[in-house]
């Protein structure tokens, strides 16, 4: 993750060990403008005007440029996992977990998305709300012709 501020200066992200967890990824202060402090989350780029108010944090809307599957969190996990993910396109999304004999279990997302970033949870349970057992399961994010794939561990 790379924060940009005004030409040249920028600032890199050290800790991608952090990029599964809900947190502050890093906070840096604008060397050019002091007033204001960047956060780096899961959820994107924040900036806060340290002049104003703390409740005063502005979104940065920047749009994922890059098509990208994170790996669950947590896993292994029991009883329910988060998937993240972004796209940098509209298009029809299917999100969908597979067992090991790639048969399908769930499908999470079915639907049109526009480009961004989002984060689904999966709880377990096949299609008919049936627990499903301890094992390996993959995930699949397609859209369009793009596919991306990963592994997760379900324990009981």
């Amino acid at each position: 993750m790379k924060i940009k501020f005004d030409k040249p200066h920028s600032y890199t992200a050290n800790r991608a060990d952090l990029a599964a967890y809900p947190c502050f990824y890093d906070v840096v202060v604008d060397p050019l403008q002091p007033q204001f402090l960047y956060a780096a989350t899961p959820w994107g780029l924040y900036r806060s005007n340290r002049a104003t108010p703390r409740t005063n944090i502005e979104e940065e809307h920047t749009l994922p440029t890059a098509f990208a599957l994170a790996q669950n969190y947590p896993n292994p996990f029991n009883p329910s996992t988060a998937i993240r993910y972004q796209i940098p396109q509209s298009g029809f999304t299917e999100l969908t977990i597979y067992n090991l004999a790639g048969q399908v279990v769930r499908n999470l997302v079915r639907e049109e998305k526009i480009e961004g970033a989002y984060e689904t949870i999966w709880d377990g349970r096949n299609n008919e709300g049936v627990q499903v057992g301890s094992g390996v399961y993959f995930y699949r994010l397609r859209v369009g012709k793009q596919v991306l794939t990963r592994r997760m561990l379900l324990l009981k």
